[in-house]
């Protein structure tokens, strides 16, 4: 059977919309192996999303989702730090998703054994300042290709846009 992902991105809070969302994904029961945001979804800001989100909906962070905004300076992309998106983003939901994760950082995976699947989920926002968290992520990805190489596995990547180390790899 192929694998079939339920993939939608930039909700922008709208818990309206992910309600349609969920509805259309109940309706296809047993046939979507999974569902996954990418990124967005918050509106303008970051902010908890655990008192609305649909736990079965796995997320990736965007732009939105790590930003910051004072209508004097604008927005400040990264300032929500890695830890704090897991904590709004990941870790509430995780024990739902079957994911390997750890805590602390906004990317993870998933595979998918029967479809011979590897869904690896990352933060493109890390490169938008290119330190240690973008070095330690990127390595973390070519261990993880290097693997899914070995155990004859496809790959997809998950990622809201892609920055500098994610485009080359």
């Amino acid at each position: 059977n192929p694998l079939t992902i339920l993939h939608f991105s930039d909700i922008h809070a709208d818990s309206n919309a992910l309600q349609r969302i969920m509805r259309g994904y109940d309706n296809f029961n047993g046939h979507i192996d999974g569902a996954i945001c990418t990124g967005d979804m918050v509106r303008n800001t970051n902010g908890v999303i655990n008192s609305w989100w649909d736990k079965r909906v796995m997320t990736c962070i965007g732009n939105h989702d790590s930003a910051s905004y004072d209508a004097s300076t604008g927005y400040n992309w990264t300032a929500l730090s890695m830890a704090n998106r897991d904590a709004y983003y990941i870790a509430p939901f995780e024990s739902n998703w079957g994911i390997t994760h750890t805590s602390g950082t906004s990317y993870y995976y998933k595979d998918y054994t029967d479809a011979k699947v590897r869904l690896i989920v990352m933060d493109g926002m890390l490169y938008t300042n290119a330190g240690d968290e973008a070095t330690a992520q990127t390595a973390w990805l070519e261990g993880l290709l290097a693997s899914a190489i070995t155990n004859n596995l496809h790959v997809l990547i998950a990622i809201h846009s892609p920055h500098g180390g994610a485009i080359s790899k």
